[in-house]
């Protein structure tokens, strides 16, 4: 990979060329991180209000956390019950949008679909699922096809 930087044209942005799935991703992790950097940035300002780097717009502490703040609000996973948003999806995705040690190193058995993640110290207990059924069938790391969403009957 050439360390020299992609030079764009007027008007360009990086991400016009992405595929639909990569743009997806690219909205999903950046949306996970706003989340988890407006929650900082609230903790932040509310341990220090009265500094002008928090007290008002003009600090650029309270005019990133308004920014952040703003970006979330016109997201669409506002229209959506936030713990569902998270425990039907951003809670496995994590792993796949940064890494496992950010996440919670999922492992899913392909045989009863069992998800397993990992202890505190990022390892796992067993290689084998532990459902009585699965006769101890092998874990694999989740993937994207894992987090497709399920086709519904009408």
């Amino acid at each position: 990979m050439s360390d020299e930087l992609r030079r764009l044209k007027w008007g360009e942005t990086p991400w016009d060329n992405l595929t639909r799935e990569q743009l997806l991703q690219e909205v999903q992790r950046m949306h996970m991180a706003l989340l988890g950097a407006h929650s900082e940035l609230k903790i932040q300002a509310m341990s220090n209000p009265s500094h002008p780097y928090w007290a008002d717009i003009r600090g650029s502490g309270a005019r990133t956390l308004a920014k952040v703040g703003i970006a979330l609000e016109r997201s669409e996973a506002t229209k959506c019950d936030r713990e569902d948003v998270y425990r039907k999806f951003f809670r496995y995705a994590i792993d796949l949008l940064f890494t496992p040690e950010i996440g919670f190193g999922w492992w899913i058995c392909d045989k009863c679909q069992t998800m397993v993640g990992a202890n505190p110290d990022g390892n796992r207990n067993s290689t084998t699922c532990y459902e009585p059924k699965c006769d101890a069938a092998p874990l694999r790391p989740i993937t994207w096809d894992d987090l497709k969403p399920l086709a519904t009957e009408e």
